[in-house]
């Protein structure tokens, strides 16, 4: 909203409730009652998930060719593989709102740890089979 303009202010004749919309997205109704959401546009999950696969499709006709490959390597994929697949149930989760993911906050803290989780753990994965001798 652009800096001393004020919200769109308009009502529903039905109830009588009066609305102020913030932006293109947000509904917050003017007694104060919670906001509501309009539908996602899932394009951007459909794009990002057809863009994701190629990466791991890739990445598991390497592993699965019969040149040696240490076993950690396969435990790294795996690993991997399942927590970035968790940031696309996550982003689902919080375009169809369901359960706690309603609220857009606990969607960017589940991302937030996940991001931590994978990338600790590759670098815990690597470090433990790199000291071994």
């Amino acid at each position: 909203m652009a800096v001393g303009s004020s919200p769109v202010v308009s009502g529903d004749p039905e109830t009588g409730r009066r609305y102020r919309r913030h932006g293109d997205d947000l509904v917050r109704p003017a007694d104060g009652a919670p906001a509501t959401a309009r539908a996602a546009d899932w394009s951007a999950f459909w794009y990002g998930s057809v863009v994701g696969v190629v990466p791991w499709a890739l990445i598991a006709v390497y592993v699965s060719q019969p040149a040696p490959v240490p076993g950690f390597v396969y435990a790294i994929t795996i690993v991997q593989f399942v927590l970035f697949f968790s940031f696309a149930v996550n982003m689902a989760l919080q375009y169809a709102q369901v359960g706690r993911w309603r609220d857009h906050i606990h969607g960017e803290v589940v991302d937030i740890v996940l991001s931590f989780t994978a990338k600790s753990l590759l670098a815990w994965l690597i470090f433990a089979n790199v000291l071994r001798a």
